[in-house]
């Protein structure tokens, strides 16, 4: 008989801390997003107190199997009407993607469906769940859209387009699959740039030399969008910078960080800035010094690829979007979505019946409400 727990608190949530990574290891939503390393970062830089409303389900030999990491937000209703909200821990100013549940692949059907019901339960406390950037192409991802369907829930959702890159065994295996116009622009990136002999690659291996990386990749990526016109992530999103600061030095210790620096004649020209977990390389940031000749962020993603393909990595996951640029790299397309689910007691009945979406027009998080 499946058993449930709701954690309330951040110090409540701790006792699950040694427990976390397993079940993540053991489900179909094992992404860095979802770590205990991911989420107690973000718990850590949040700075406001939060109401947690995680629900912890263990199996009759009390063995953890399943996870529904949310906390509560509050949201406004055309300005006024307050409505609480489940959100994923960690996905507001980190840029992650891919909130899901977590459910140990070998009982899935079961947990998710207790899930469906301790919601049910507990719909007084809550008005929606939002998740956003759902990887709804995952096989346990249609799983979890199937349960809630099946349940006493409402849900609807929007597709939104994500890119990644088949990685294969070897480089050359890579180039050998390349369109000949890809070829021809990665040879030409090694020879113009990787082959130069001021060019030197740098990744940091300790926190001092980490640090000093993370202020370059921040200031080429401010400076790079500040010549759009145009302010860049770190400027836009204080907690961003103060959250990567923090969450890098864990990606350093766990081996999951990797942060790579082009310099020509010492100096820093392109960076960019991701994780290995999981088999999967997810490329979260990237800067480029503009007043530099044309080349160098390409350069520096051959570089990359080549890199990964050497580690036997096999996928490099542009994460959300599908724009030309990824389309040049051989990206290729797959359908995510973003997902509003309501139960259906009266006080949520607006919300159930329009078309209105978190940060839009008239659902709105008070500091954004008009």
């Amino acid at each position: 008989m499946l058993k449930y727990d709701i954690f309330r608190t951040v110090d409540e949530l701790h006792a699950l801390s040694s427990e976390w990574n397993s079940v993540l290891e053991r489900s179909r939503s094992n992404t860095i997003f979802l770590t205990w390393q991911w989420l107690s970062t973000w718990l850590a830089v949040c700075g406001s107190p939060l109401q947690l409303f995680v629900i912890a389900i263990r199996d009759e030999n009390r063995r953890l199997v399943g996870i529904a990491p949310f906390y509560k937000s509050e949201y406004r209703l055309f300005g006024a009407i307050h409505s609480s909200c489940l959100r994923i821990i960690g996905d507001d100013n980190t840029a992650a993607e891919y909130g899901n549940f977590i459910v140990d692949r070998l009982t899935e059907n079961d947990v998710l469906a207790q899930m469906m019901n301790v919601l049910h339960q507990h719909r007084e406390e809550w008005d929606f769940v939002w998740l956003h950037d759902f990887p709804q192409w995952s096989a346990g991802s249609r799983v979890v859209v199937d349960t809630i369907d099946q349940s006493q829930l409402s849900l609807r959702g929007r597709t939104k387009p994500f890119s990644y890159l088949p990685l294969p065994d070897t480089f050359e295996d890579f180039l050998a699959n390349a369109s000949a116009n890809q070829r021809r622009s990665m040879k030409r990136a090694d020879q113009d740039i990787l082959q130069m002999q001021s060019a030197h690659i740098a990744e940091p291996s300790n926190d001092e030399d980490l640090a000093a990386a993370l202020l370059i990749l921040t200031e080429l990526h401010q400076k790079r969008w500040n010549q759009l016109g145009q302010r860049g992530s770190f400027a836009k999103l204080p907690m961003l910078k103060k959250f990567h600061d923090l969450f890098a030095s864990r990606a350093l210790n766990e081996g999951w960080l990797k942060l790579y620096i082009l310099q020509i004649d010492g100096r820093p020209v392109a960076a960019q800035y991701g994780f290995i977990y999981n088999d999967v390389f997810s490329q979260l940031l990237e800067g480029i010094d503009p007043d530099y000749s044309a080349g160098a962020g390409s350069a520096l993603r051959v570089h990359v690829i080549q890199n990964l393909c050497n580690r036997g990595v096999s996928e490099y996951d542009f994460l959300g979007g599908y724009s030309s640029h990824k389309k040049r790299w051989g990206a290729l397309e797959r359908s995510g979505c973003d997902l509003f689910v309501t139960n259906k007691r009266l006080a949520s009945l607006s919300l159930h019946a329009l078309p209105l979406w978190p940060n839009g027009r008239f659902l709105k998080t008070p500091g954004n409400a008009a």
